[in-house]
């Protein structure tokens, strides 16, 4: 049996013991997430650009279906024994969560100090994204279609981004390393059906979280989103007086990240904003802000 239908598979048919050790699971998943990245560059051979001349070269495009399921190894999820009719397929293609759930998702985890069960909702996510995808692989290969295709594209190019968001050490900004370890720690004792354990949120942590919370887009009366928007507006104006005007986003953007890191410049700005807040609040806010800019809550600012 393969470790994703063993862990979060249908529990109606017969339960077959997984034969399969610890170094083993973990081989399995890390190779499927460093093979992600490939997986989205092959994609790109149907995307909405290249979708017309895949279908007009089909030898060629079947042989990239071919590749995009072997990289998903059937120790990881198999469908070998489930038979699927056409409207079945479809079916459970429209059953699957959007890219904008699954990225809500993924940034959900980042956000909540309790991560085990939206961690298991999330591999549910990857165990059904897969295995709707290895079946429309199969249909297309059977009846091409450029509407297929492009869900293909869609499922491979856009949503596993996201469901794998969590998993990549690179996702992560500055001092939130430690929260990609901790995800890294629950995700193994999932993989590995061992007992979770999770560290108990201090007074501090608590007091950030919901700070952190209250600066999200959806919060713009609350007191600590236009502080937050406050204080990003600051950083901006910043980046734009130390560049050449004209620079590039990307750039500003890469020079707002090097402000934002210096404690001593954060704390200045946060006095200023707010002069009444003591030493105990402003360390929050600057660590709140830090943890909600990371998480995209000011992405939609246009300074």
């Amino acid at each position: 049996m393969s470790l994703l239908n063993h862990l979060f598979g249908s529990k109606k048919s017969t339960v077959k013991e997984l034969v399969m050790d610890d170094n083993k699971r973990m081989a399995l998943w890390n190779k499927h997430i460093a093979n992600s990245k490939l997986r989205e560059n092959l994609s790109k051979h149907f995307n909405f650009k290249n979708v017309d001349n895949a279908l007009q070269d089909f030898k060629a495009t079947d042989k990239i279906l071919r590749e995009l399921e072997s990289l998903i190894s059937p120790e990881l999820i198999n469908i070998a024994n489930e038979e699927k009719t056409d409207e079945e397929i479809l079916a459970d293609l429209e059953q699957l969560k959007s890219t904008n759930e699954l990225e809500k998702l993924s940034k959900t985890i980042l956000s909540v100090k309790q991560k085990q069960s939206t961690l298991l909702k999330l591999f549910h996510e990857i165990f059904n994204v897969l295995k709707a995808e290895l079946h429309l692989i199969h249909l297309i290969r059977k009846k091409p279609s450029k509407a297929l295709l492009l869900k293909l594209f869609e499922l491979i190019f856009r949503s596993e981004p996201e469901l794998y968001r969590v998993f990549r050490e690179q996702s992560f900004f500055g001092e939130n390393k430690h929260i990609h370890t901790s995800i890294m720690k629950i995700a193994r004792a999932i993989l590995l059906e061992e007992e979770v354990k999770e560290e108990l949120e201090s007074d501090e942590e608590k007091f950030v979280r919901e700070i952190a919370q209250q600066m999200h887009p959806d919060e713009s009366r609350r007191r600590y989103r236009k502080l937050g928007e406050d204080i990003f507006l600051t950083l901006t104006e910043m980046a734009d007086e130390s560049l050449p005007k004209g620079e590039d986003i990307t750039e500003r953007m890469k020079l707002i990240n090097r402000i934002m890191k210096k404690d001593e410049i954060m704390y200045k700005i946060v006095k200023k904003l707010r002069p009444k807040y003591d030493e105990t609040k402003i360390k929050a806010v600057i660590l709140a802000f830090r943890k909600a800019y990371n998480l995209g809550h000011f992405d939609e600012l246009d300074f």
